[in-house]
């Protein structure tokens, strides 16, 4: 993207990207690299270690938002959302939901469960750096993050 304007933050970015799909991940790291020059990418390949990421005893990572793919092995998207909204130290972190799915009862779903947006992955992959700096905005820009330091 030529014109892209790129994001200058006091702090890092720091997400979790809880996805097991190889390419998506190249390609939504791809996507966030393009605008934000000073970011963290964490990947986990299913819920259980996006939890472990986000609950860990050991580490002083912070996550400010969460991307979550539904369909993992191990643990889904959905039973991570329960499991992030139920625990007091997870349950105010933002997170944005990646899917395959166009099921609107699924869908609707993630949102019942906690999700702060759902968007489609060949909605997101189409237009990927412009739906990145839309988000980027949103969330370092424009919405409280809860936890945030800057």
């Amino acid at each position: 993207m030529e014109n892209s304007q790129i994001a200058l933050l006091d702090e890092p970015a720091h997400i979790l990207l809880v996805e097991d799909d190889h390419d998506d991940v190249l390609l939504i790291k791809r996507a966030f690299g393009s605008i934000l020059e000073n970011f963290v990418l964490t990947v986990a390949e299913n819920g259980q270690k996006g939890l472990d990421h986000l609950h860990s005893e050991n580490s002083e990572q912070k996550f400010d938002i969460v991307i979550l793919d539904i369909n993992m092995p191990v643990m889904d998207g959905y039973q991570f959302l329960e499991r992030l909204r139920a625990d007091e130290r997870s349950s105010k972190v933002p997170v944005v939901v990646l899917t395959t799915t166009n099921n609107k009862a699924q869908l609707d779903k993630a949102y019942e469960l906690g999700a702060n947006t759902v968007i489609q992955k060949d909605k997101f992959f189409e237009l990927a750096p412009e739906v990145a700096q839309v988000l980027i905005d949103y969330w370092y820009r424009l919405a409280h993050i809860p936890d945030r330091q800057s």
